[in-house]
């Protein structure tokens, strides 16, 4: 009787954290919905938005995502330590309009088990695609990096973490490992979010397998580095973002010279865009591109807090400088 009560209690833990479906509903946005008309802003043409709604409790807080080589589906994570994973509907222009056989799950921790419920475990903000198909999740609060070989169910598997410098101790719990993506020759980029130097540059490191190198990102006035993603060029886009009750939610989208990622660099980056009201801004905090017959396409989904006065946006551009 006491092994039959054993299994069982092994199969509801089991079954409890296996991904669990998510029905996602999508109504389109115009860019400004002051001028519907709209299209070209700075150095991007807008494709498409879309707001998502869910009944789901766990719905929200979307901080760090991927789109699959293909374009065809898309895995995120959010500060609760979830991932969502879903398959693409696009229109003609290669827009994003539907989220569709989605689902979530908690990830995974070094142990293979889900991650504990407490919120210095579960803050998720960033993910990156490495080359070979694995997936890497950076932290804050418990600041880390996990990584998961690629599988059908991503980042529920046994994770590895990343060994990281000393320093990353410094940065405030709710201000840490922002921003990461792996670049064109397989080392990761991380960027912090408040964690600054004293001449106010952000702080980051290159992460290579058998070292890490600090290097430093130069601020664009009150604006933080929220999210990072490379194109095969080896340019890295950055996603950047600022808040305050009297100006709103300000979003700027910037590319970086991939030659200048070096150990001991300060980073600068040139501007493609930046959005502030009336355009549709929110917690933009995910960024993701898709590079398909010569064009750049790019998403920005926003993280709402879990606060019934933000929305869950994701924006598709394409680069057209």
């Amino acid at each position: 009787m006491r092994l039959y009560f054993l299994v069982l209690t092994i199969f509801i833990i089991f079954n409890a954290a296996q991904a669990k479906p998510i029905q996602i509903l999508t109504s389109a946005i115009d860019l400004n919905p002051e001028n519907p008309t709209e299209k070209v802003v700075g150095q991007i043409r807008f494709l498409g938005g879309i707001e998502l709604r869910s009944d789901h409790e766990e719905f929200g807080g979307l901080s760090g995502m991927v789109v699959s080589r293909d374009g065809k589906h898309l895995t995120a994570v959010t500060d609760r330590g979830y991932r969502l994973t879903a398959k693409l509907a696009r229109d003609e222009n290669g827009a994003i309009i539907a989220f569709l056989n989605a689902d979530l799950s908690l990830i995974h921790n070094i142990d293979n088990q889900p991650l504990k419920d407490v919120k210095t475990s579960r803050d998720a903000e960033g993910l990156t695609a490495r080359a070979n198909g694995d997936l890497c999740v950076s932290f804050e609060r418990k600041h880390r990096i996990y990584c998961y070989r690629s599988g059908k169910d991503p980042l529920t598997s046994k994770a590895r973490k990343v060994k990281l410098p000393k320093d990353v101790k410094k940065t405030s719990p709710n201000g840490g490992l922002e921003a990461i993506t792996e670049m064109t020759d397989g080392r990761m980029l991380v960027l912090t979010e408040k964690y600054r130097d004293e001449q106010q540059n952000f702080v980051g490191w290159i992460i290579g397998d058998r070292k890490t190198e600090r290097i430093t990102y130069q601020a664009v006035n009150v604006l933080r580095p929220v999210d990072l993603a490379t194109l095969s060029d080896g340019t890295v886009l950055i996603l950047e973002r600022h808040f305050s009750p009297m100006a709103g939610v300000t979003n700027r989208l910037g590319r970086i010279d991939g030659g200048s990622i070096k150990a001991g660099a300060l980073l600068t980056s040139r501007e493609l865009v930046r959005l502030r009201q009336p355009y549709s801004v929110d917690n933009y905090e995910a960024l993701a591109v898709w590079q398909t017959n010569g064009r750049t396409i790019v998403h920005i989904l926003s993280d709402d807090n879990f606060n019934v006065l933000q929305r869950t946006l994701l924006l598709s551009f394409e680069i057209i400088e």
